[in-house]
């Protein structure tokens, strides 16, 4: 008996003793019946810690910055899905997505222009266009701003997520993120604004001026697919990279010409590994024996043979190498020479130079893939403006990771100085937990959900909120010819109208369904001999009223602003015009006697 109740005394010694265990009964329940005492007693004093630990798995779980992240893309989204549209280009491209939905089957000759008709149409963005077309007939004129956000906000929280990752710092993110948009903005955005106009418009509540119209065409596709490229190339090696590039290209090659650009990128990837061999060992047979050597070659093999996956097989290469070369382009103000007097040239020139003071102080050792795609893309844009789109995310990737080593840098230098006793900061990495995610995702949601494009998915179709999209990104924003165009609907031309090229792709979409327009944003399809006789008639040089009869002209449709001499000689100098209509955008003029 002595030997069963030690344990019992033993047991209830450990719950006097343990403060976890202890219970103070207060003098007011001292009265209570022993009952009630006892089911008091038996409830927990402290609460079970395993209750509140995060128990979902390590994948769902992110930091902090997450959040952030979110925060400021989400409201990057919503801003960039309300501003309004520029009329060039994307109408044209929608018109050519209608005709491929309607028919089918892809145009093999120029379908759109007449007087371009039989020339051979190779529809480098013909999924593009689909898509489009697709979701503005599905959700309305609110999906084509969305559309280009939700692809603009890829190509930034992608850089931002490699440009954190490879320095382990979030904030280098946000410099990735800046130096994209301030190489970039001229190639996203059809406009500017100044700090000037920014402080004016937030003070007087002027909200609608600060949306930017936003430059919506296929190019943001390839746009999208070079940023994956890049952050491909740059990340750690793994088995995904082997199926990532094959599918990219594959899509790239039929969302957008400007797949070559992502081969290039990867030979240039392959040339600066053998350099960086060459300058560890002199010698050749060293670089035929890496194996990150051949495995840059082998990713520009696949990416070579998943392009081929188009409609067009080899003609697509053929096609897209020669663009460039169209002497119509020489015209065009984005397919000149960068310099110094264009806006976008300017900043490029201080990124540039930003970029050297960063290399020139930079502790981290410098690959030399890096100056091979600087420069080499540098040289790309000088030559040819619109080669600045792909010079920027390069610039924004290496300048943050080399202004987040700069950065470390400095900190040991710091601590090197810190004298003992000094507080050291803590080197504790982020904490992980999933509530960060779930707030990231919710704040996505909010985001998506208070733009036109979410509030028209979630509450389905209205005729007069559409009306009202209409005008906002369409009508009383941008110089798109609205009401010029249903002034022709309501008036059919009749035979060939001449339009300014910048005006051919909304007439093309929206206008009477016979009307023959003269010419439009795809250029390289105009012959060159009626690309020439067009610059003198919208020039106003010799023999632009010859031009006009020669081809048939019966109705003409002109800029007030950009050709306000051409339409001063009209309604003055030259006989057998009359000006049917003007508002404050366009004026019409219609030949008297028309040709037959």
């Amino acid at each position: 008996m002595t030997g069963m109740t030690v344990p019992m005394s033993t047991h209830v010694t450990e719950q006097l003793d343990s403060p976890s265990r202890a219970y103070s009964q207060p003098a007011s329940e001292s009265n209570k019946p022993a009952a009630d005492q006892a089911t008091t007693a038996q409830k927990p004093t402290k609460l079970d810690e395993t209750a509140l630990q995060d128990r979902m798995p390590d994948w769902f779980k992110t930091s902090r910055a997450i959040v952030w992240y979110a925060l400021l893309l989400g409201a990057m989204f919503t801003y960039l899905a309300f501003c309004p549209l520029w009329y060039t280009d994307l109408w044209g491209h929608l018109a050519y997505g209608r005709l491929i939905a309607e028919t089918g089957s892809i145009p093999e000759t120029a379908p759109l222009m007449p007087l371009a008709e039989g020339v051979r149409f190779v529809d480098t963005a013909w999924l593009s266009q689909l898509i489009a077309y697709v979701g503005y007939e599905r959700f309305g004129v609110s999906a084509l701003p969305a559309l280009a956000a939700a692809l603009m906000v890829f190509c930034a929280g992608a850089l931002a997520y490699r440009a954190a990752r490879t320095t382990s710092q979030a904030w280098c993110g946000l410099v990735a993120i800046a130096l994209f948009l301030l190489v970039d903005h001229r190639q996203l955005f059809a406009t500017s604004f100044t700090l000037t106009e920014i402080i004016e418009g937030v003070f007087s509540l002027r909200l609608p001026g600060l949306l930017l119209p936003v430059l919506i065409r296929p190019q943001l596709a390839g746009l999208a697919c070079f940023v994956a490229t890049l952050c491909l190339l740059t990340g750690r090696r793994s088995i995904f990279q082997w199926i990532a590039i094959p599918a990219v290209f594959a899509a790239w090659a039929n969302l957008h010409g400007s797949f070559v650009v992502g081969i290039g990128l990867i030979g240039v990837f392959a040339i600066g590994r053998a350099g960086d061999i060459l300058r560890r060992t002199d010698s050749f047979r060293r670089v035929l024996r890496d194996g990150e050597f051949w495995r840059y070659v082998m990713f520009a093999e696949l990416a070579a043979v998943s392009a081929l996956i188009n409609p067009y097989g080899l003609e697509l290469y053929a096609s897209v190498l020669t663009f460039g070369s169209n002497p119509n382009l020489a015209d065009l103000v984005e397919w000149r020479p960068l310099t110094l007097r264009m806006q976008q040239g300017q900043l490029a020139a201080f990124a540039a130079i930003s970029l050297v003071v960063l290399y020139c102080t930079t502790p981290r050792r410098i690959r030399t893939v890096e100056p091979f795609l600087l420069i080499g893309f540098g040289l790309l844009s000088l030559w040819m403006s619109r080669f600045l789109i792909w010079w920027g995310p390069i610039a924004a990737y290496y300048g943050a990771i080399h202004a987040g080593a700069l950065w470390q840098a400095a900190k040991r230098k710091r601590l090197k100085k810190a004298k003992p006793g000094d507080p050291s900061p803590a080197a504790a990495r982020p904490v992980r937990r999933s509530v960060w995610t779930v707030a990231a995702a919710g704040l996505m949601w909010i985001f998506f959900a208070v733009s036109p494009f979410g509030m028209r998915a979630l509450g389905g179709p209205d005729a007069e909120q559409e009306a009202k999209y209409f005008g906002h990104f369409v009508r009383n924003t941008t110089a798109t010819p609205v009401d010029v165009t249903e002034y022709l609907i309501e008036h059919p031309p009749v035979g060939q109208v001449f339009n300014p090229y910048e005006w051919g792709d909304y007439l093309m979409w929206a206008g009477p369904p016979e009307l023959e327009v003269f010419v439009a944003s795809h250029a390289h399809l105009v012959p060159s001999l009626v690309w020439e006789d067009y610059m003198r008639i919208i020039r106003g040089t010799s023999g632009w009223d010859e031009a006009l009869e020669r081809y048939g002209v019966n109705t003409i449709v002109l800029n007030n602003n950009s050709h306000a001499s051409l339409i001063a000689s009209l309604s003055a100098d030259v006989e057998g015009w009359r000006q049917d209509y003007r508002d404050t955008r366009a004026s019409v003029f219609t030949r008297i006697d028309p040709i037959q």
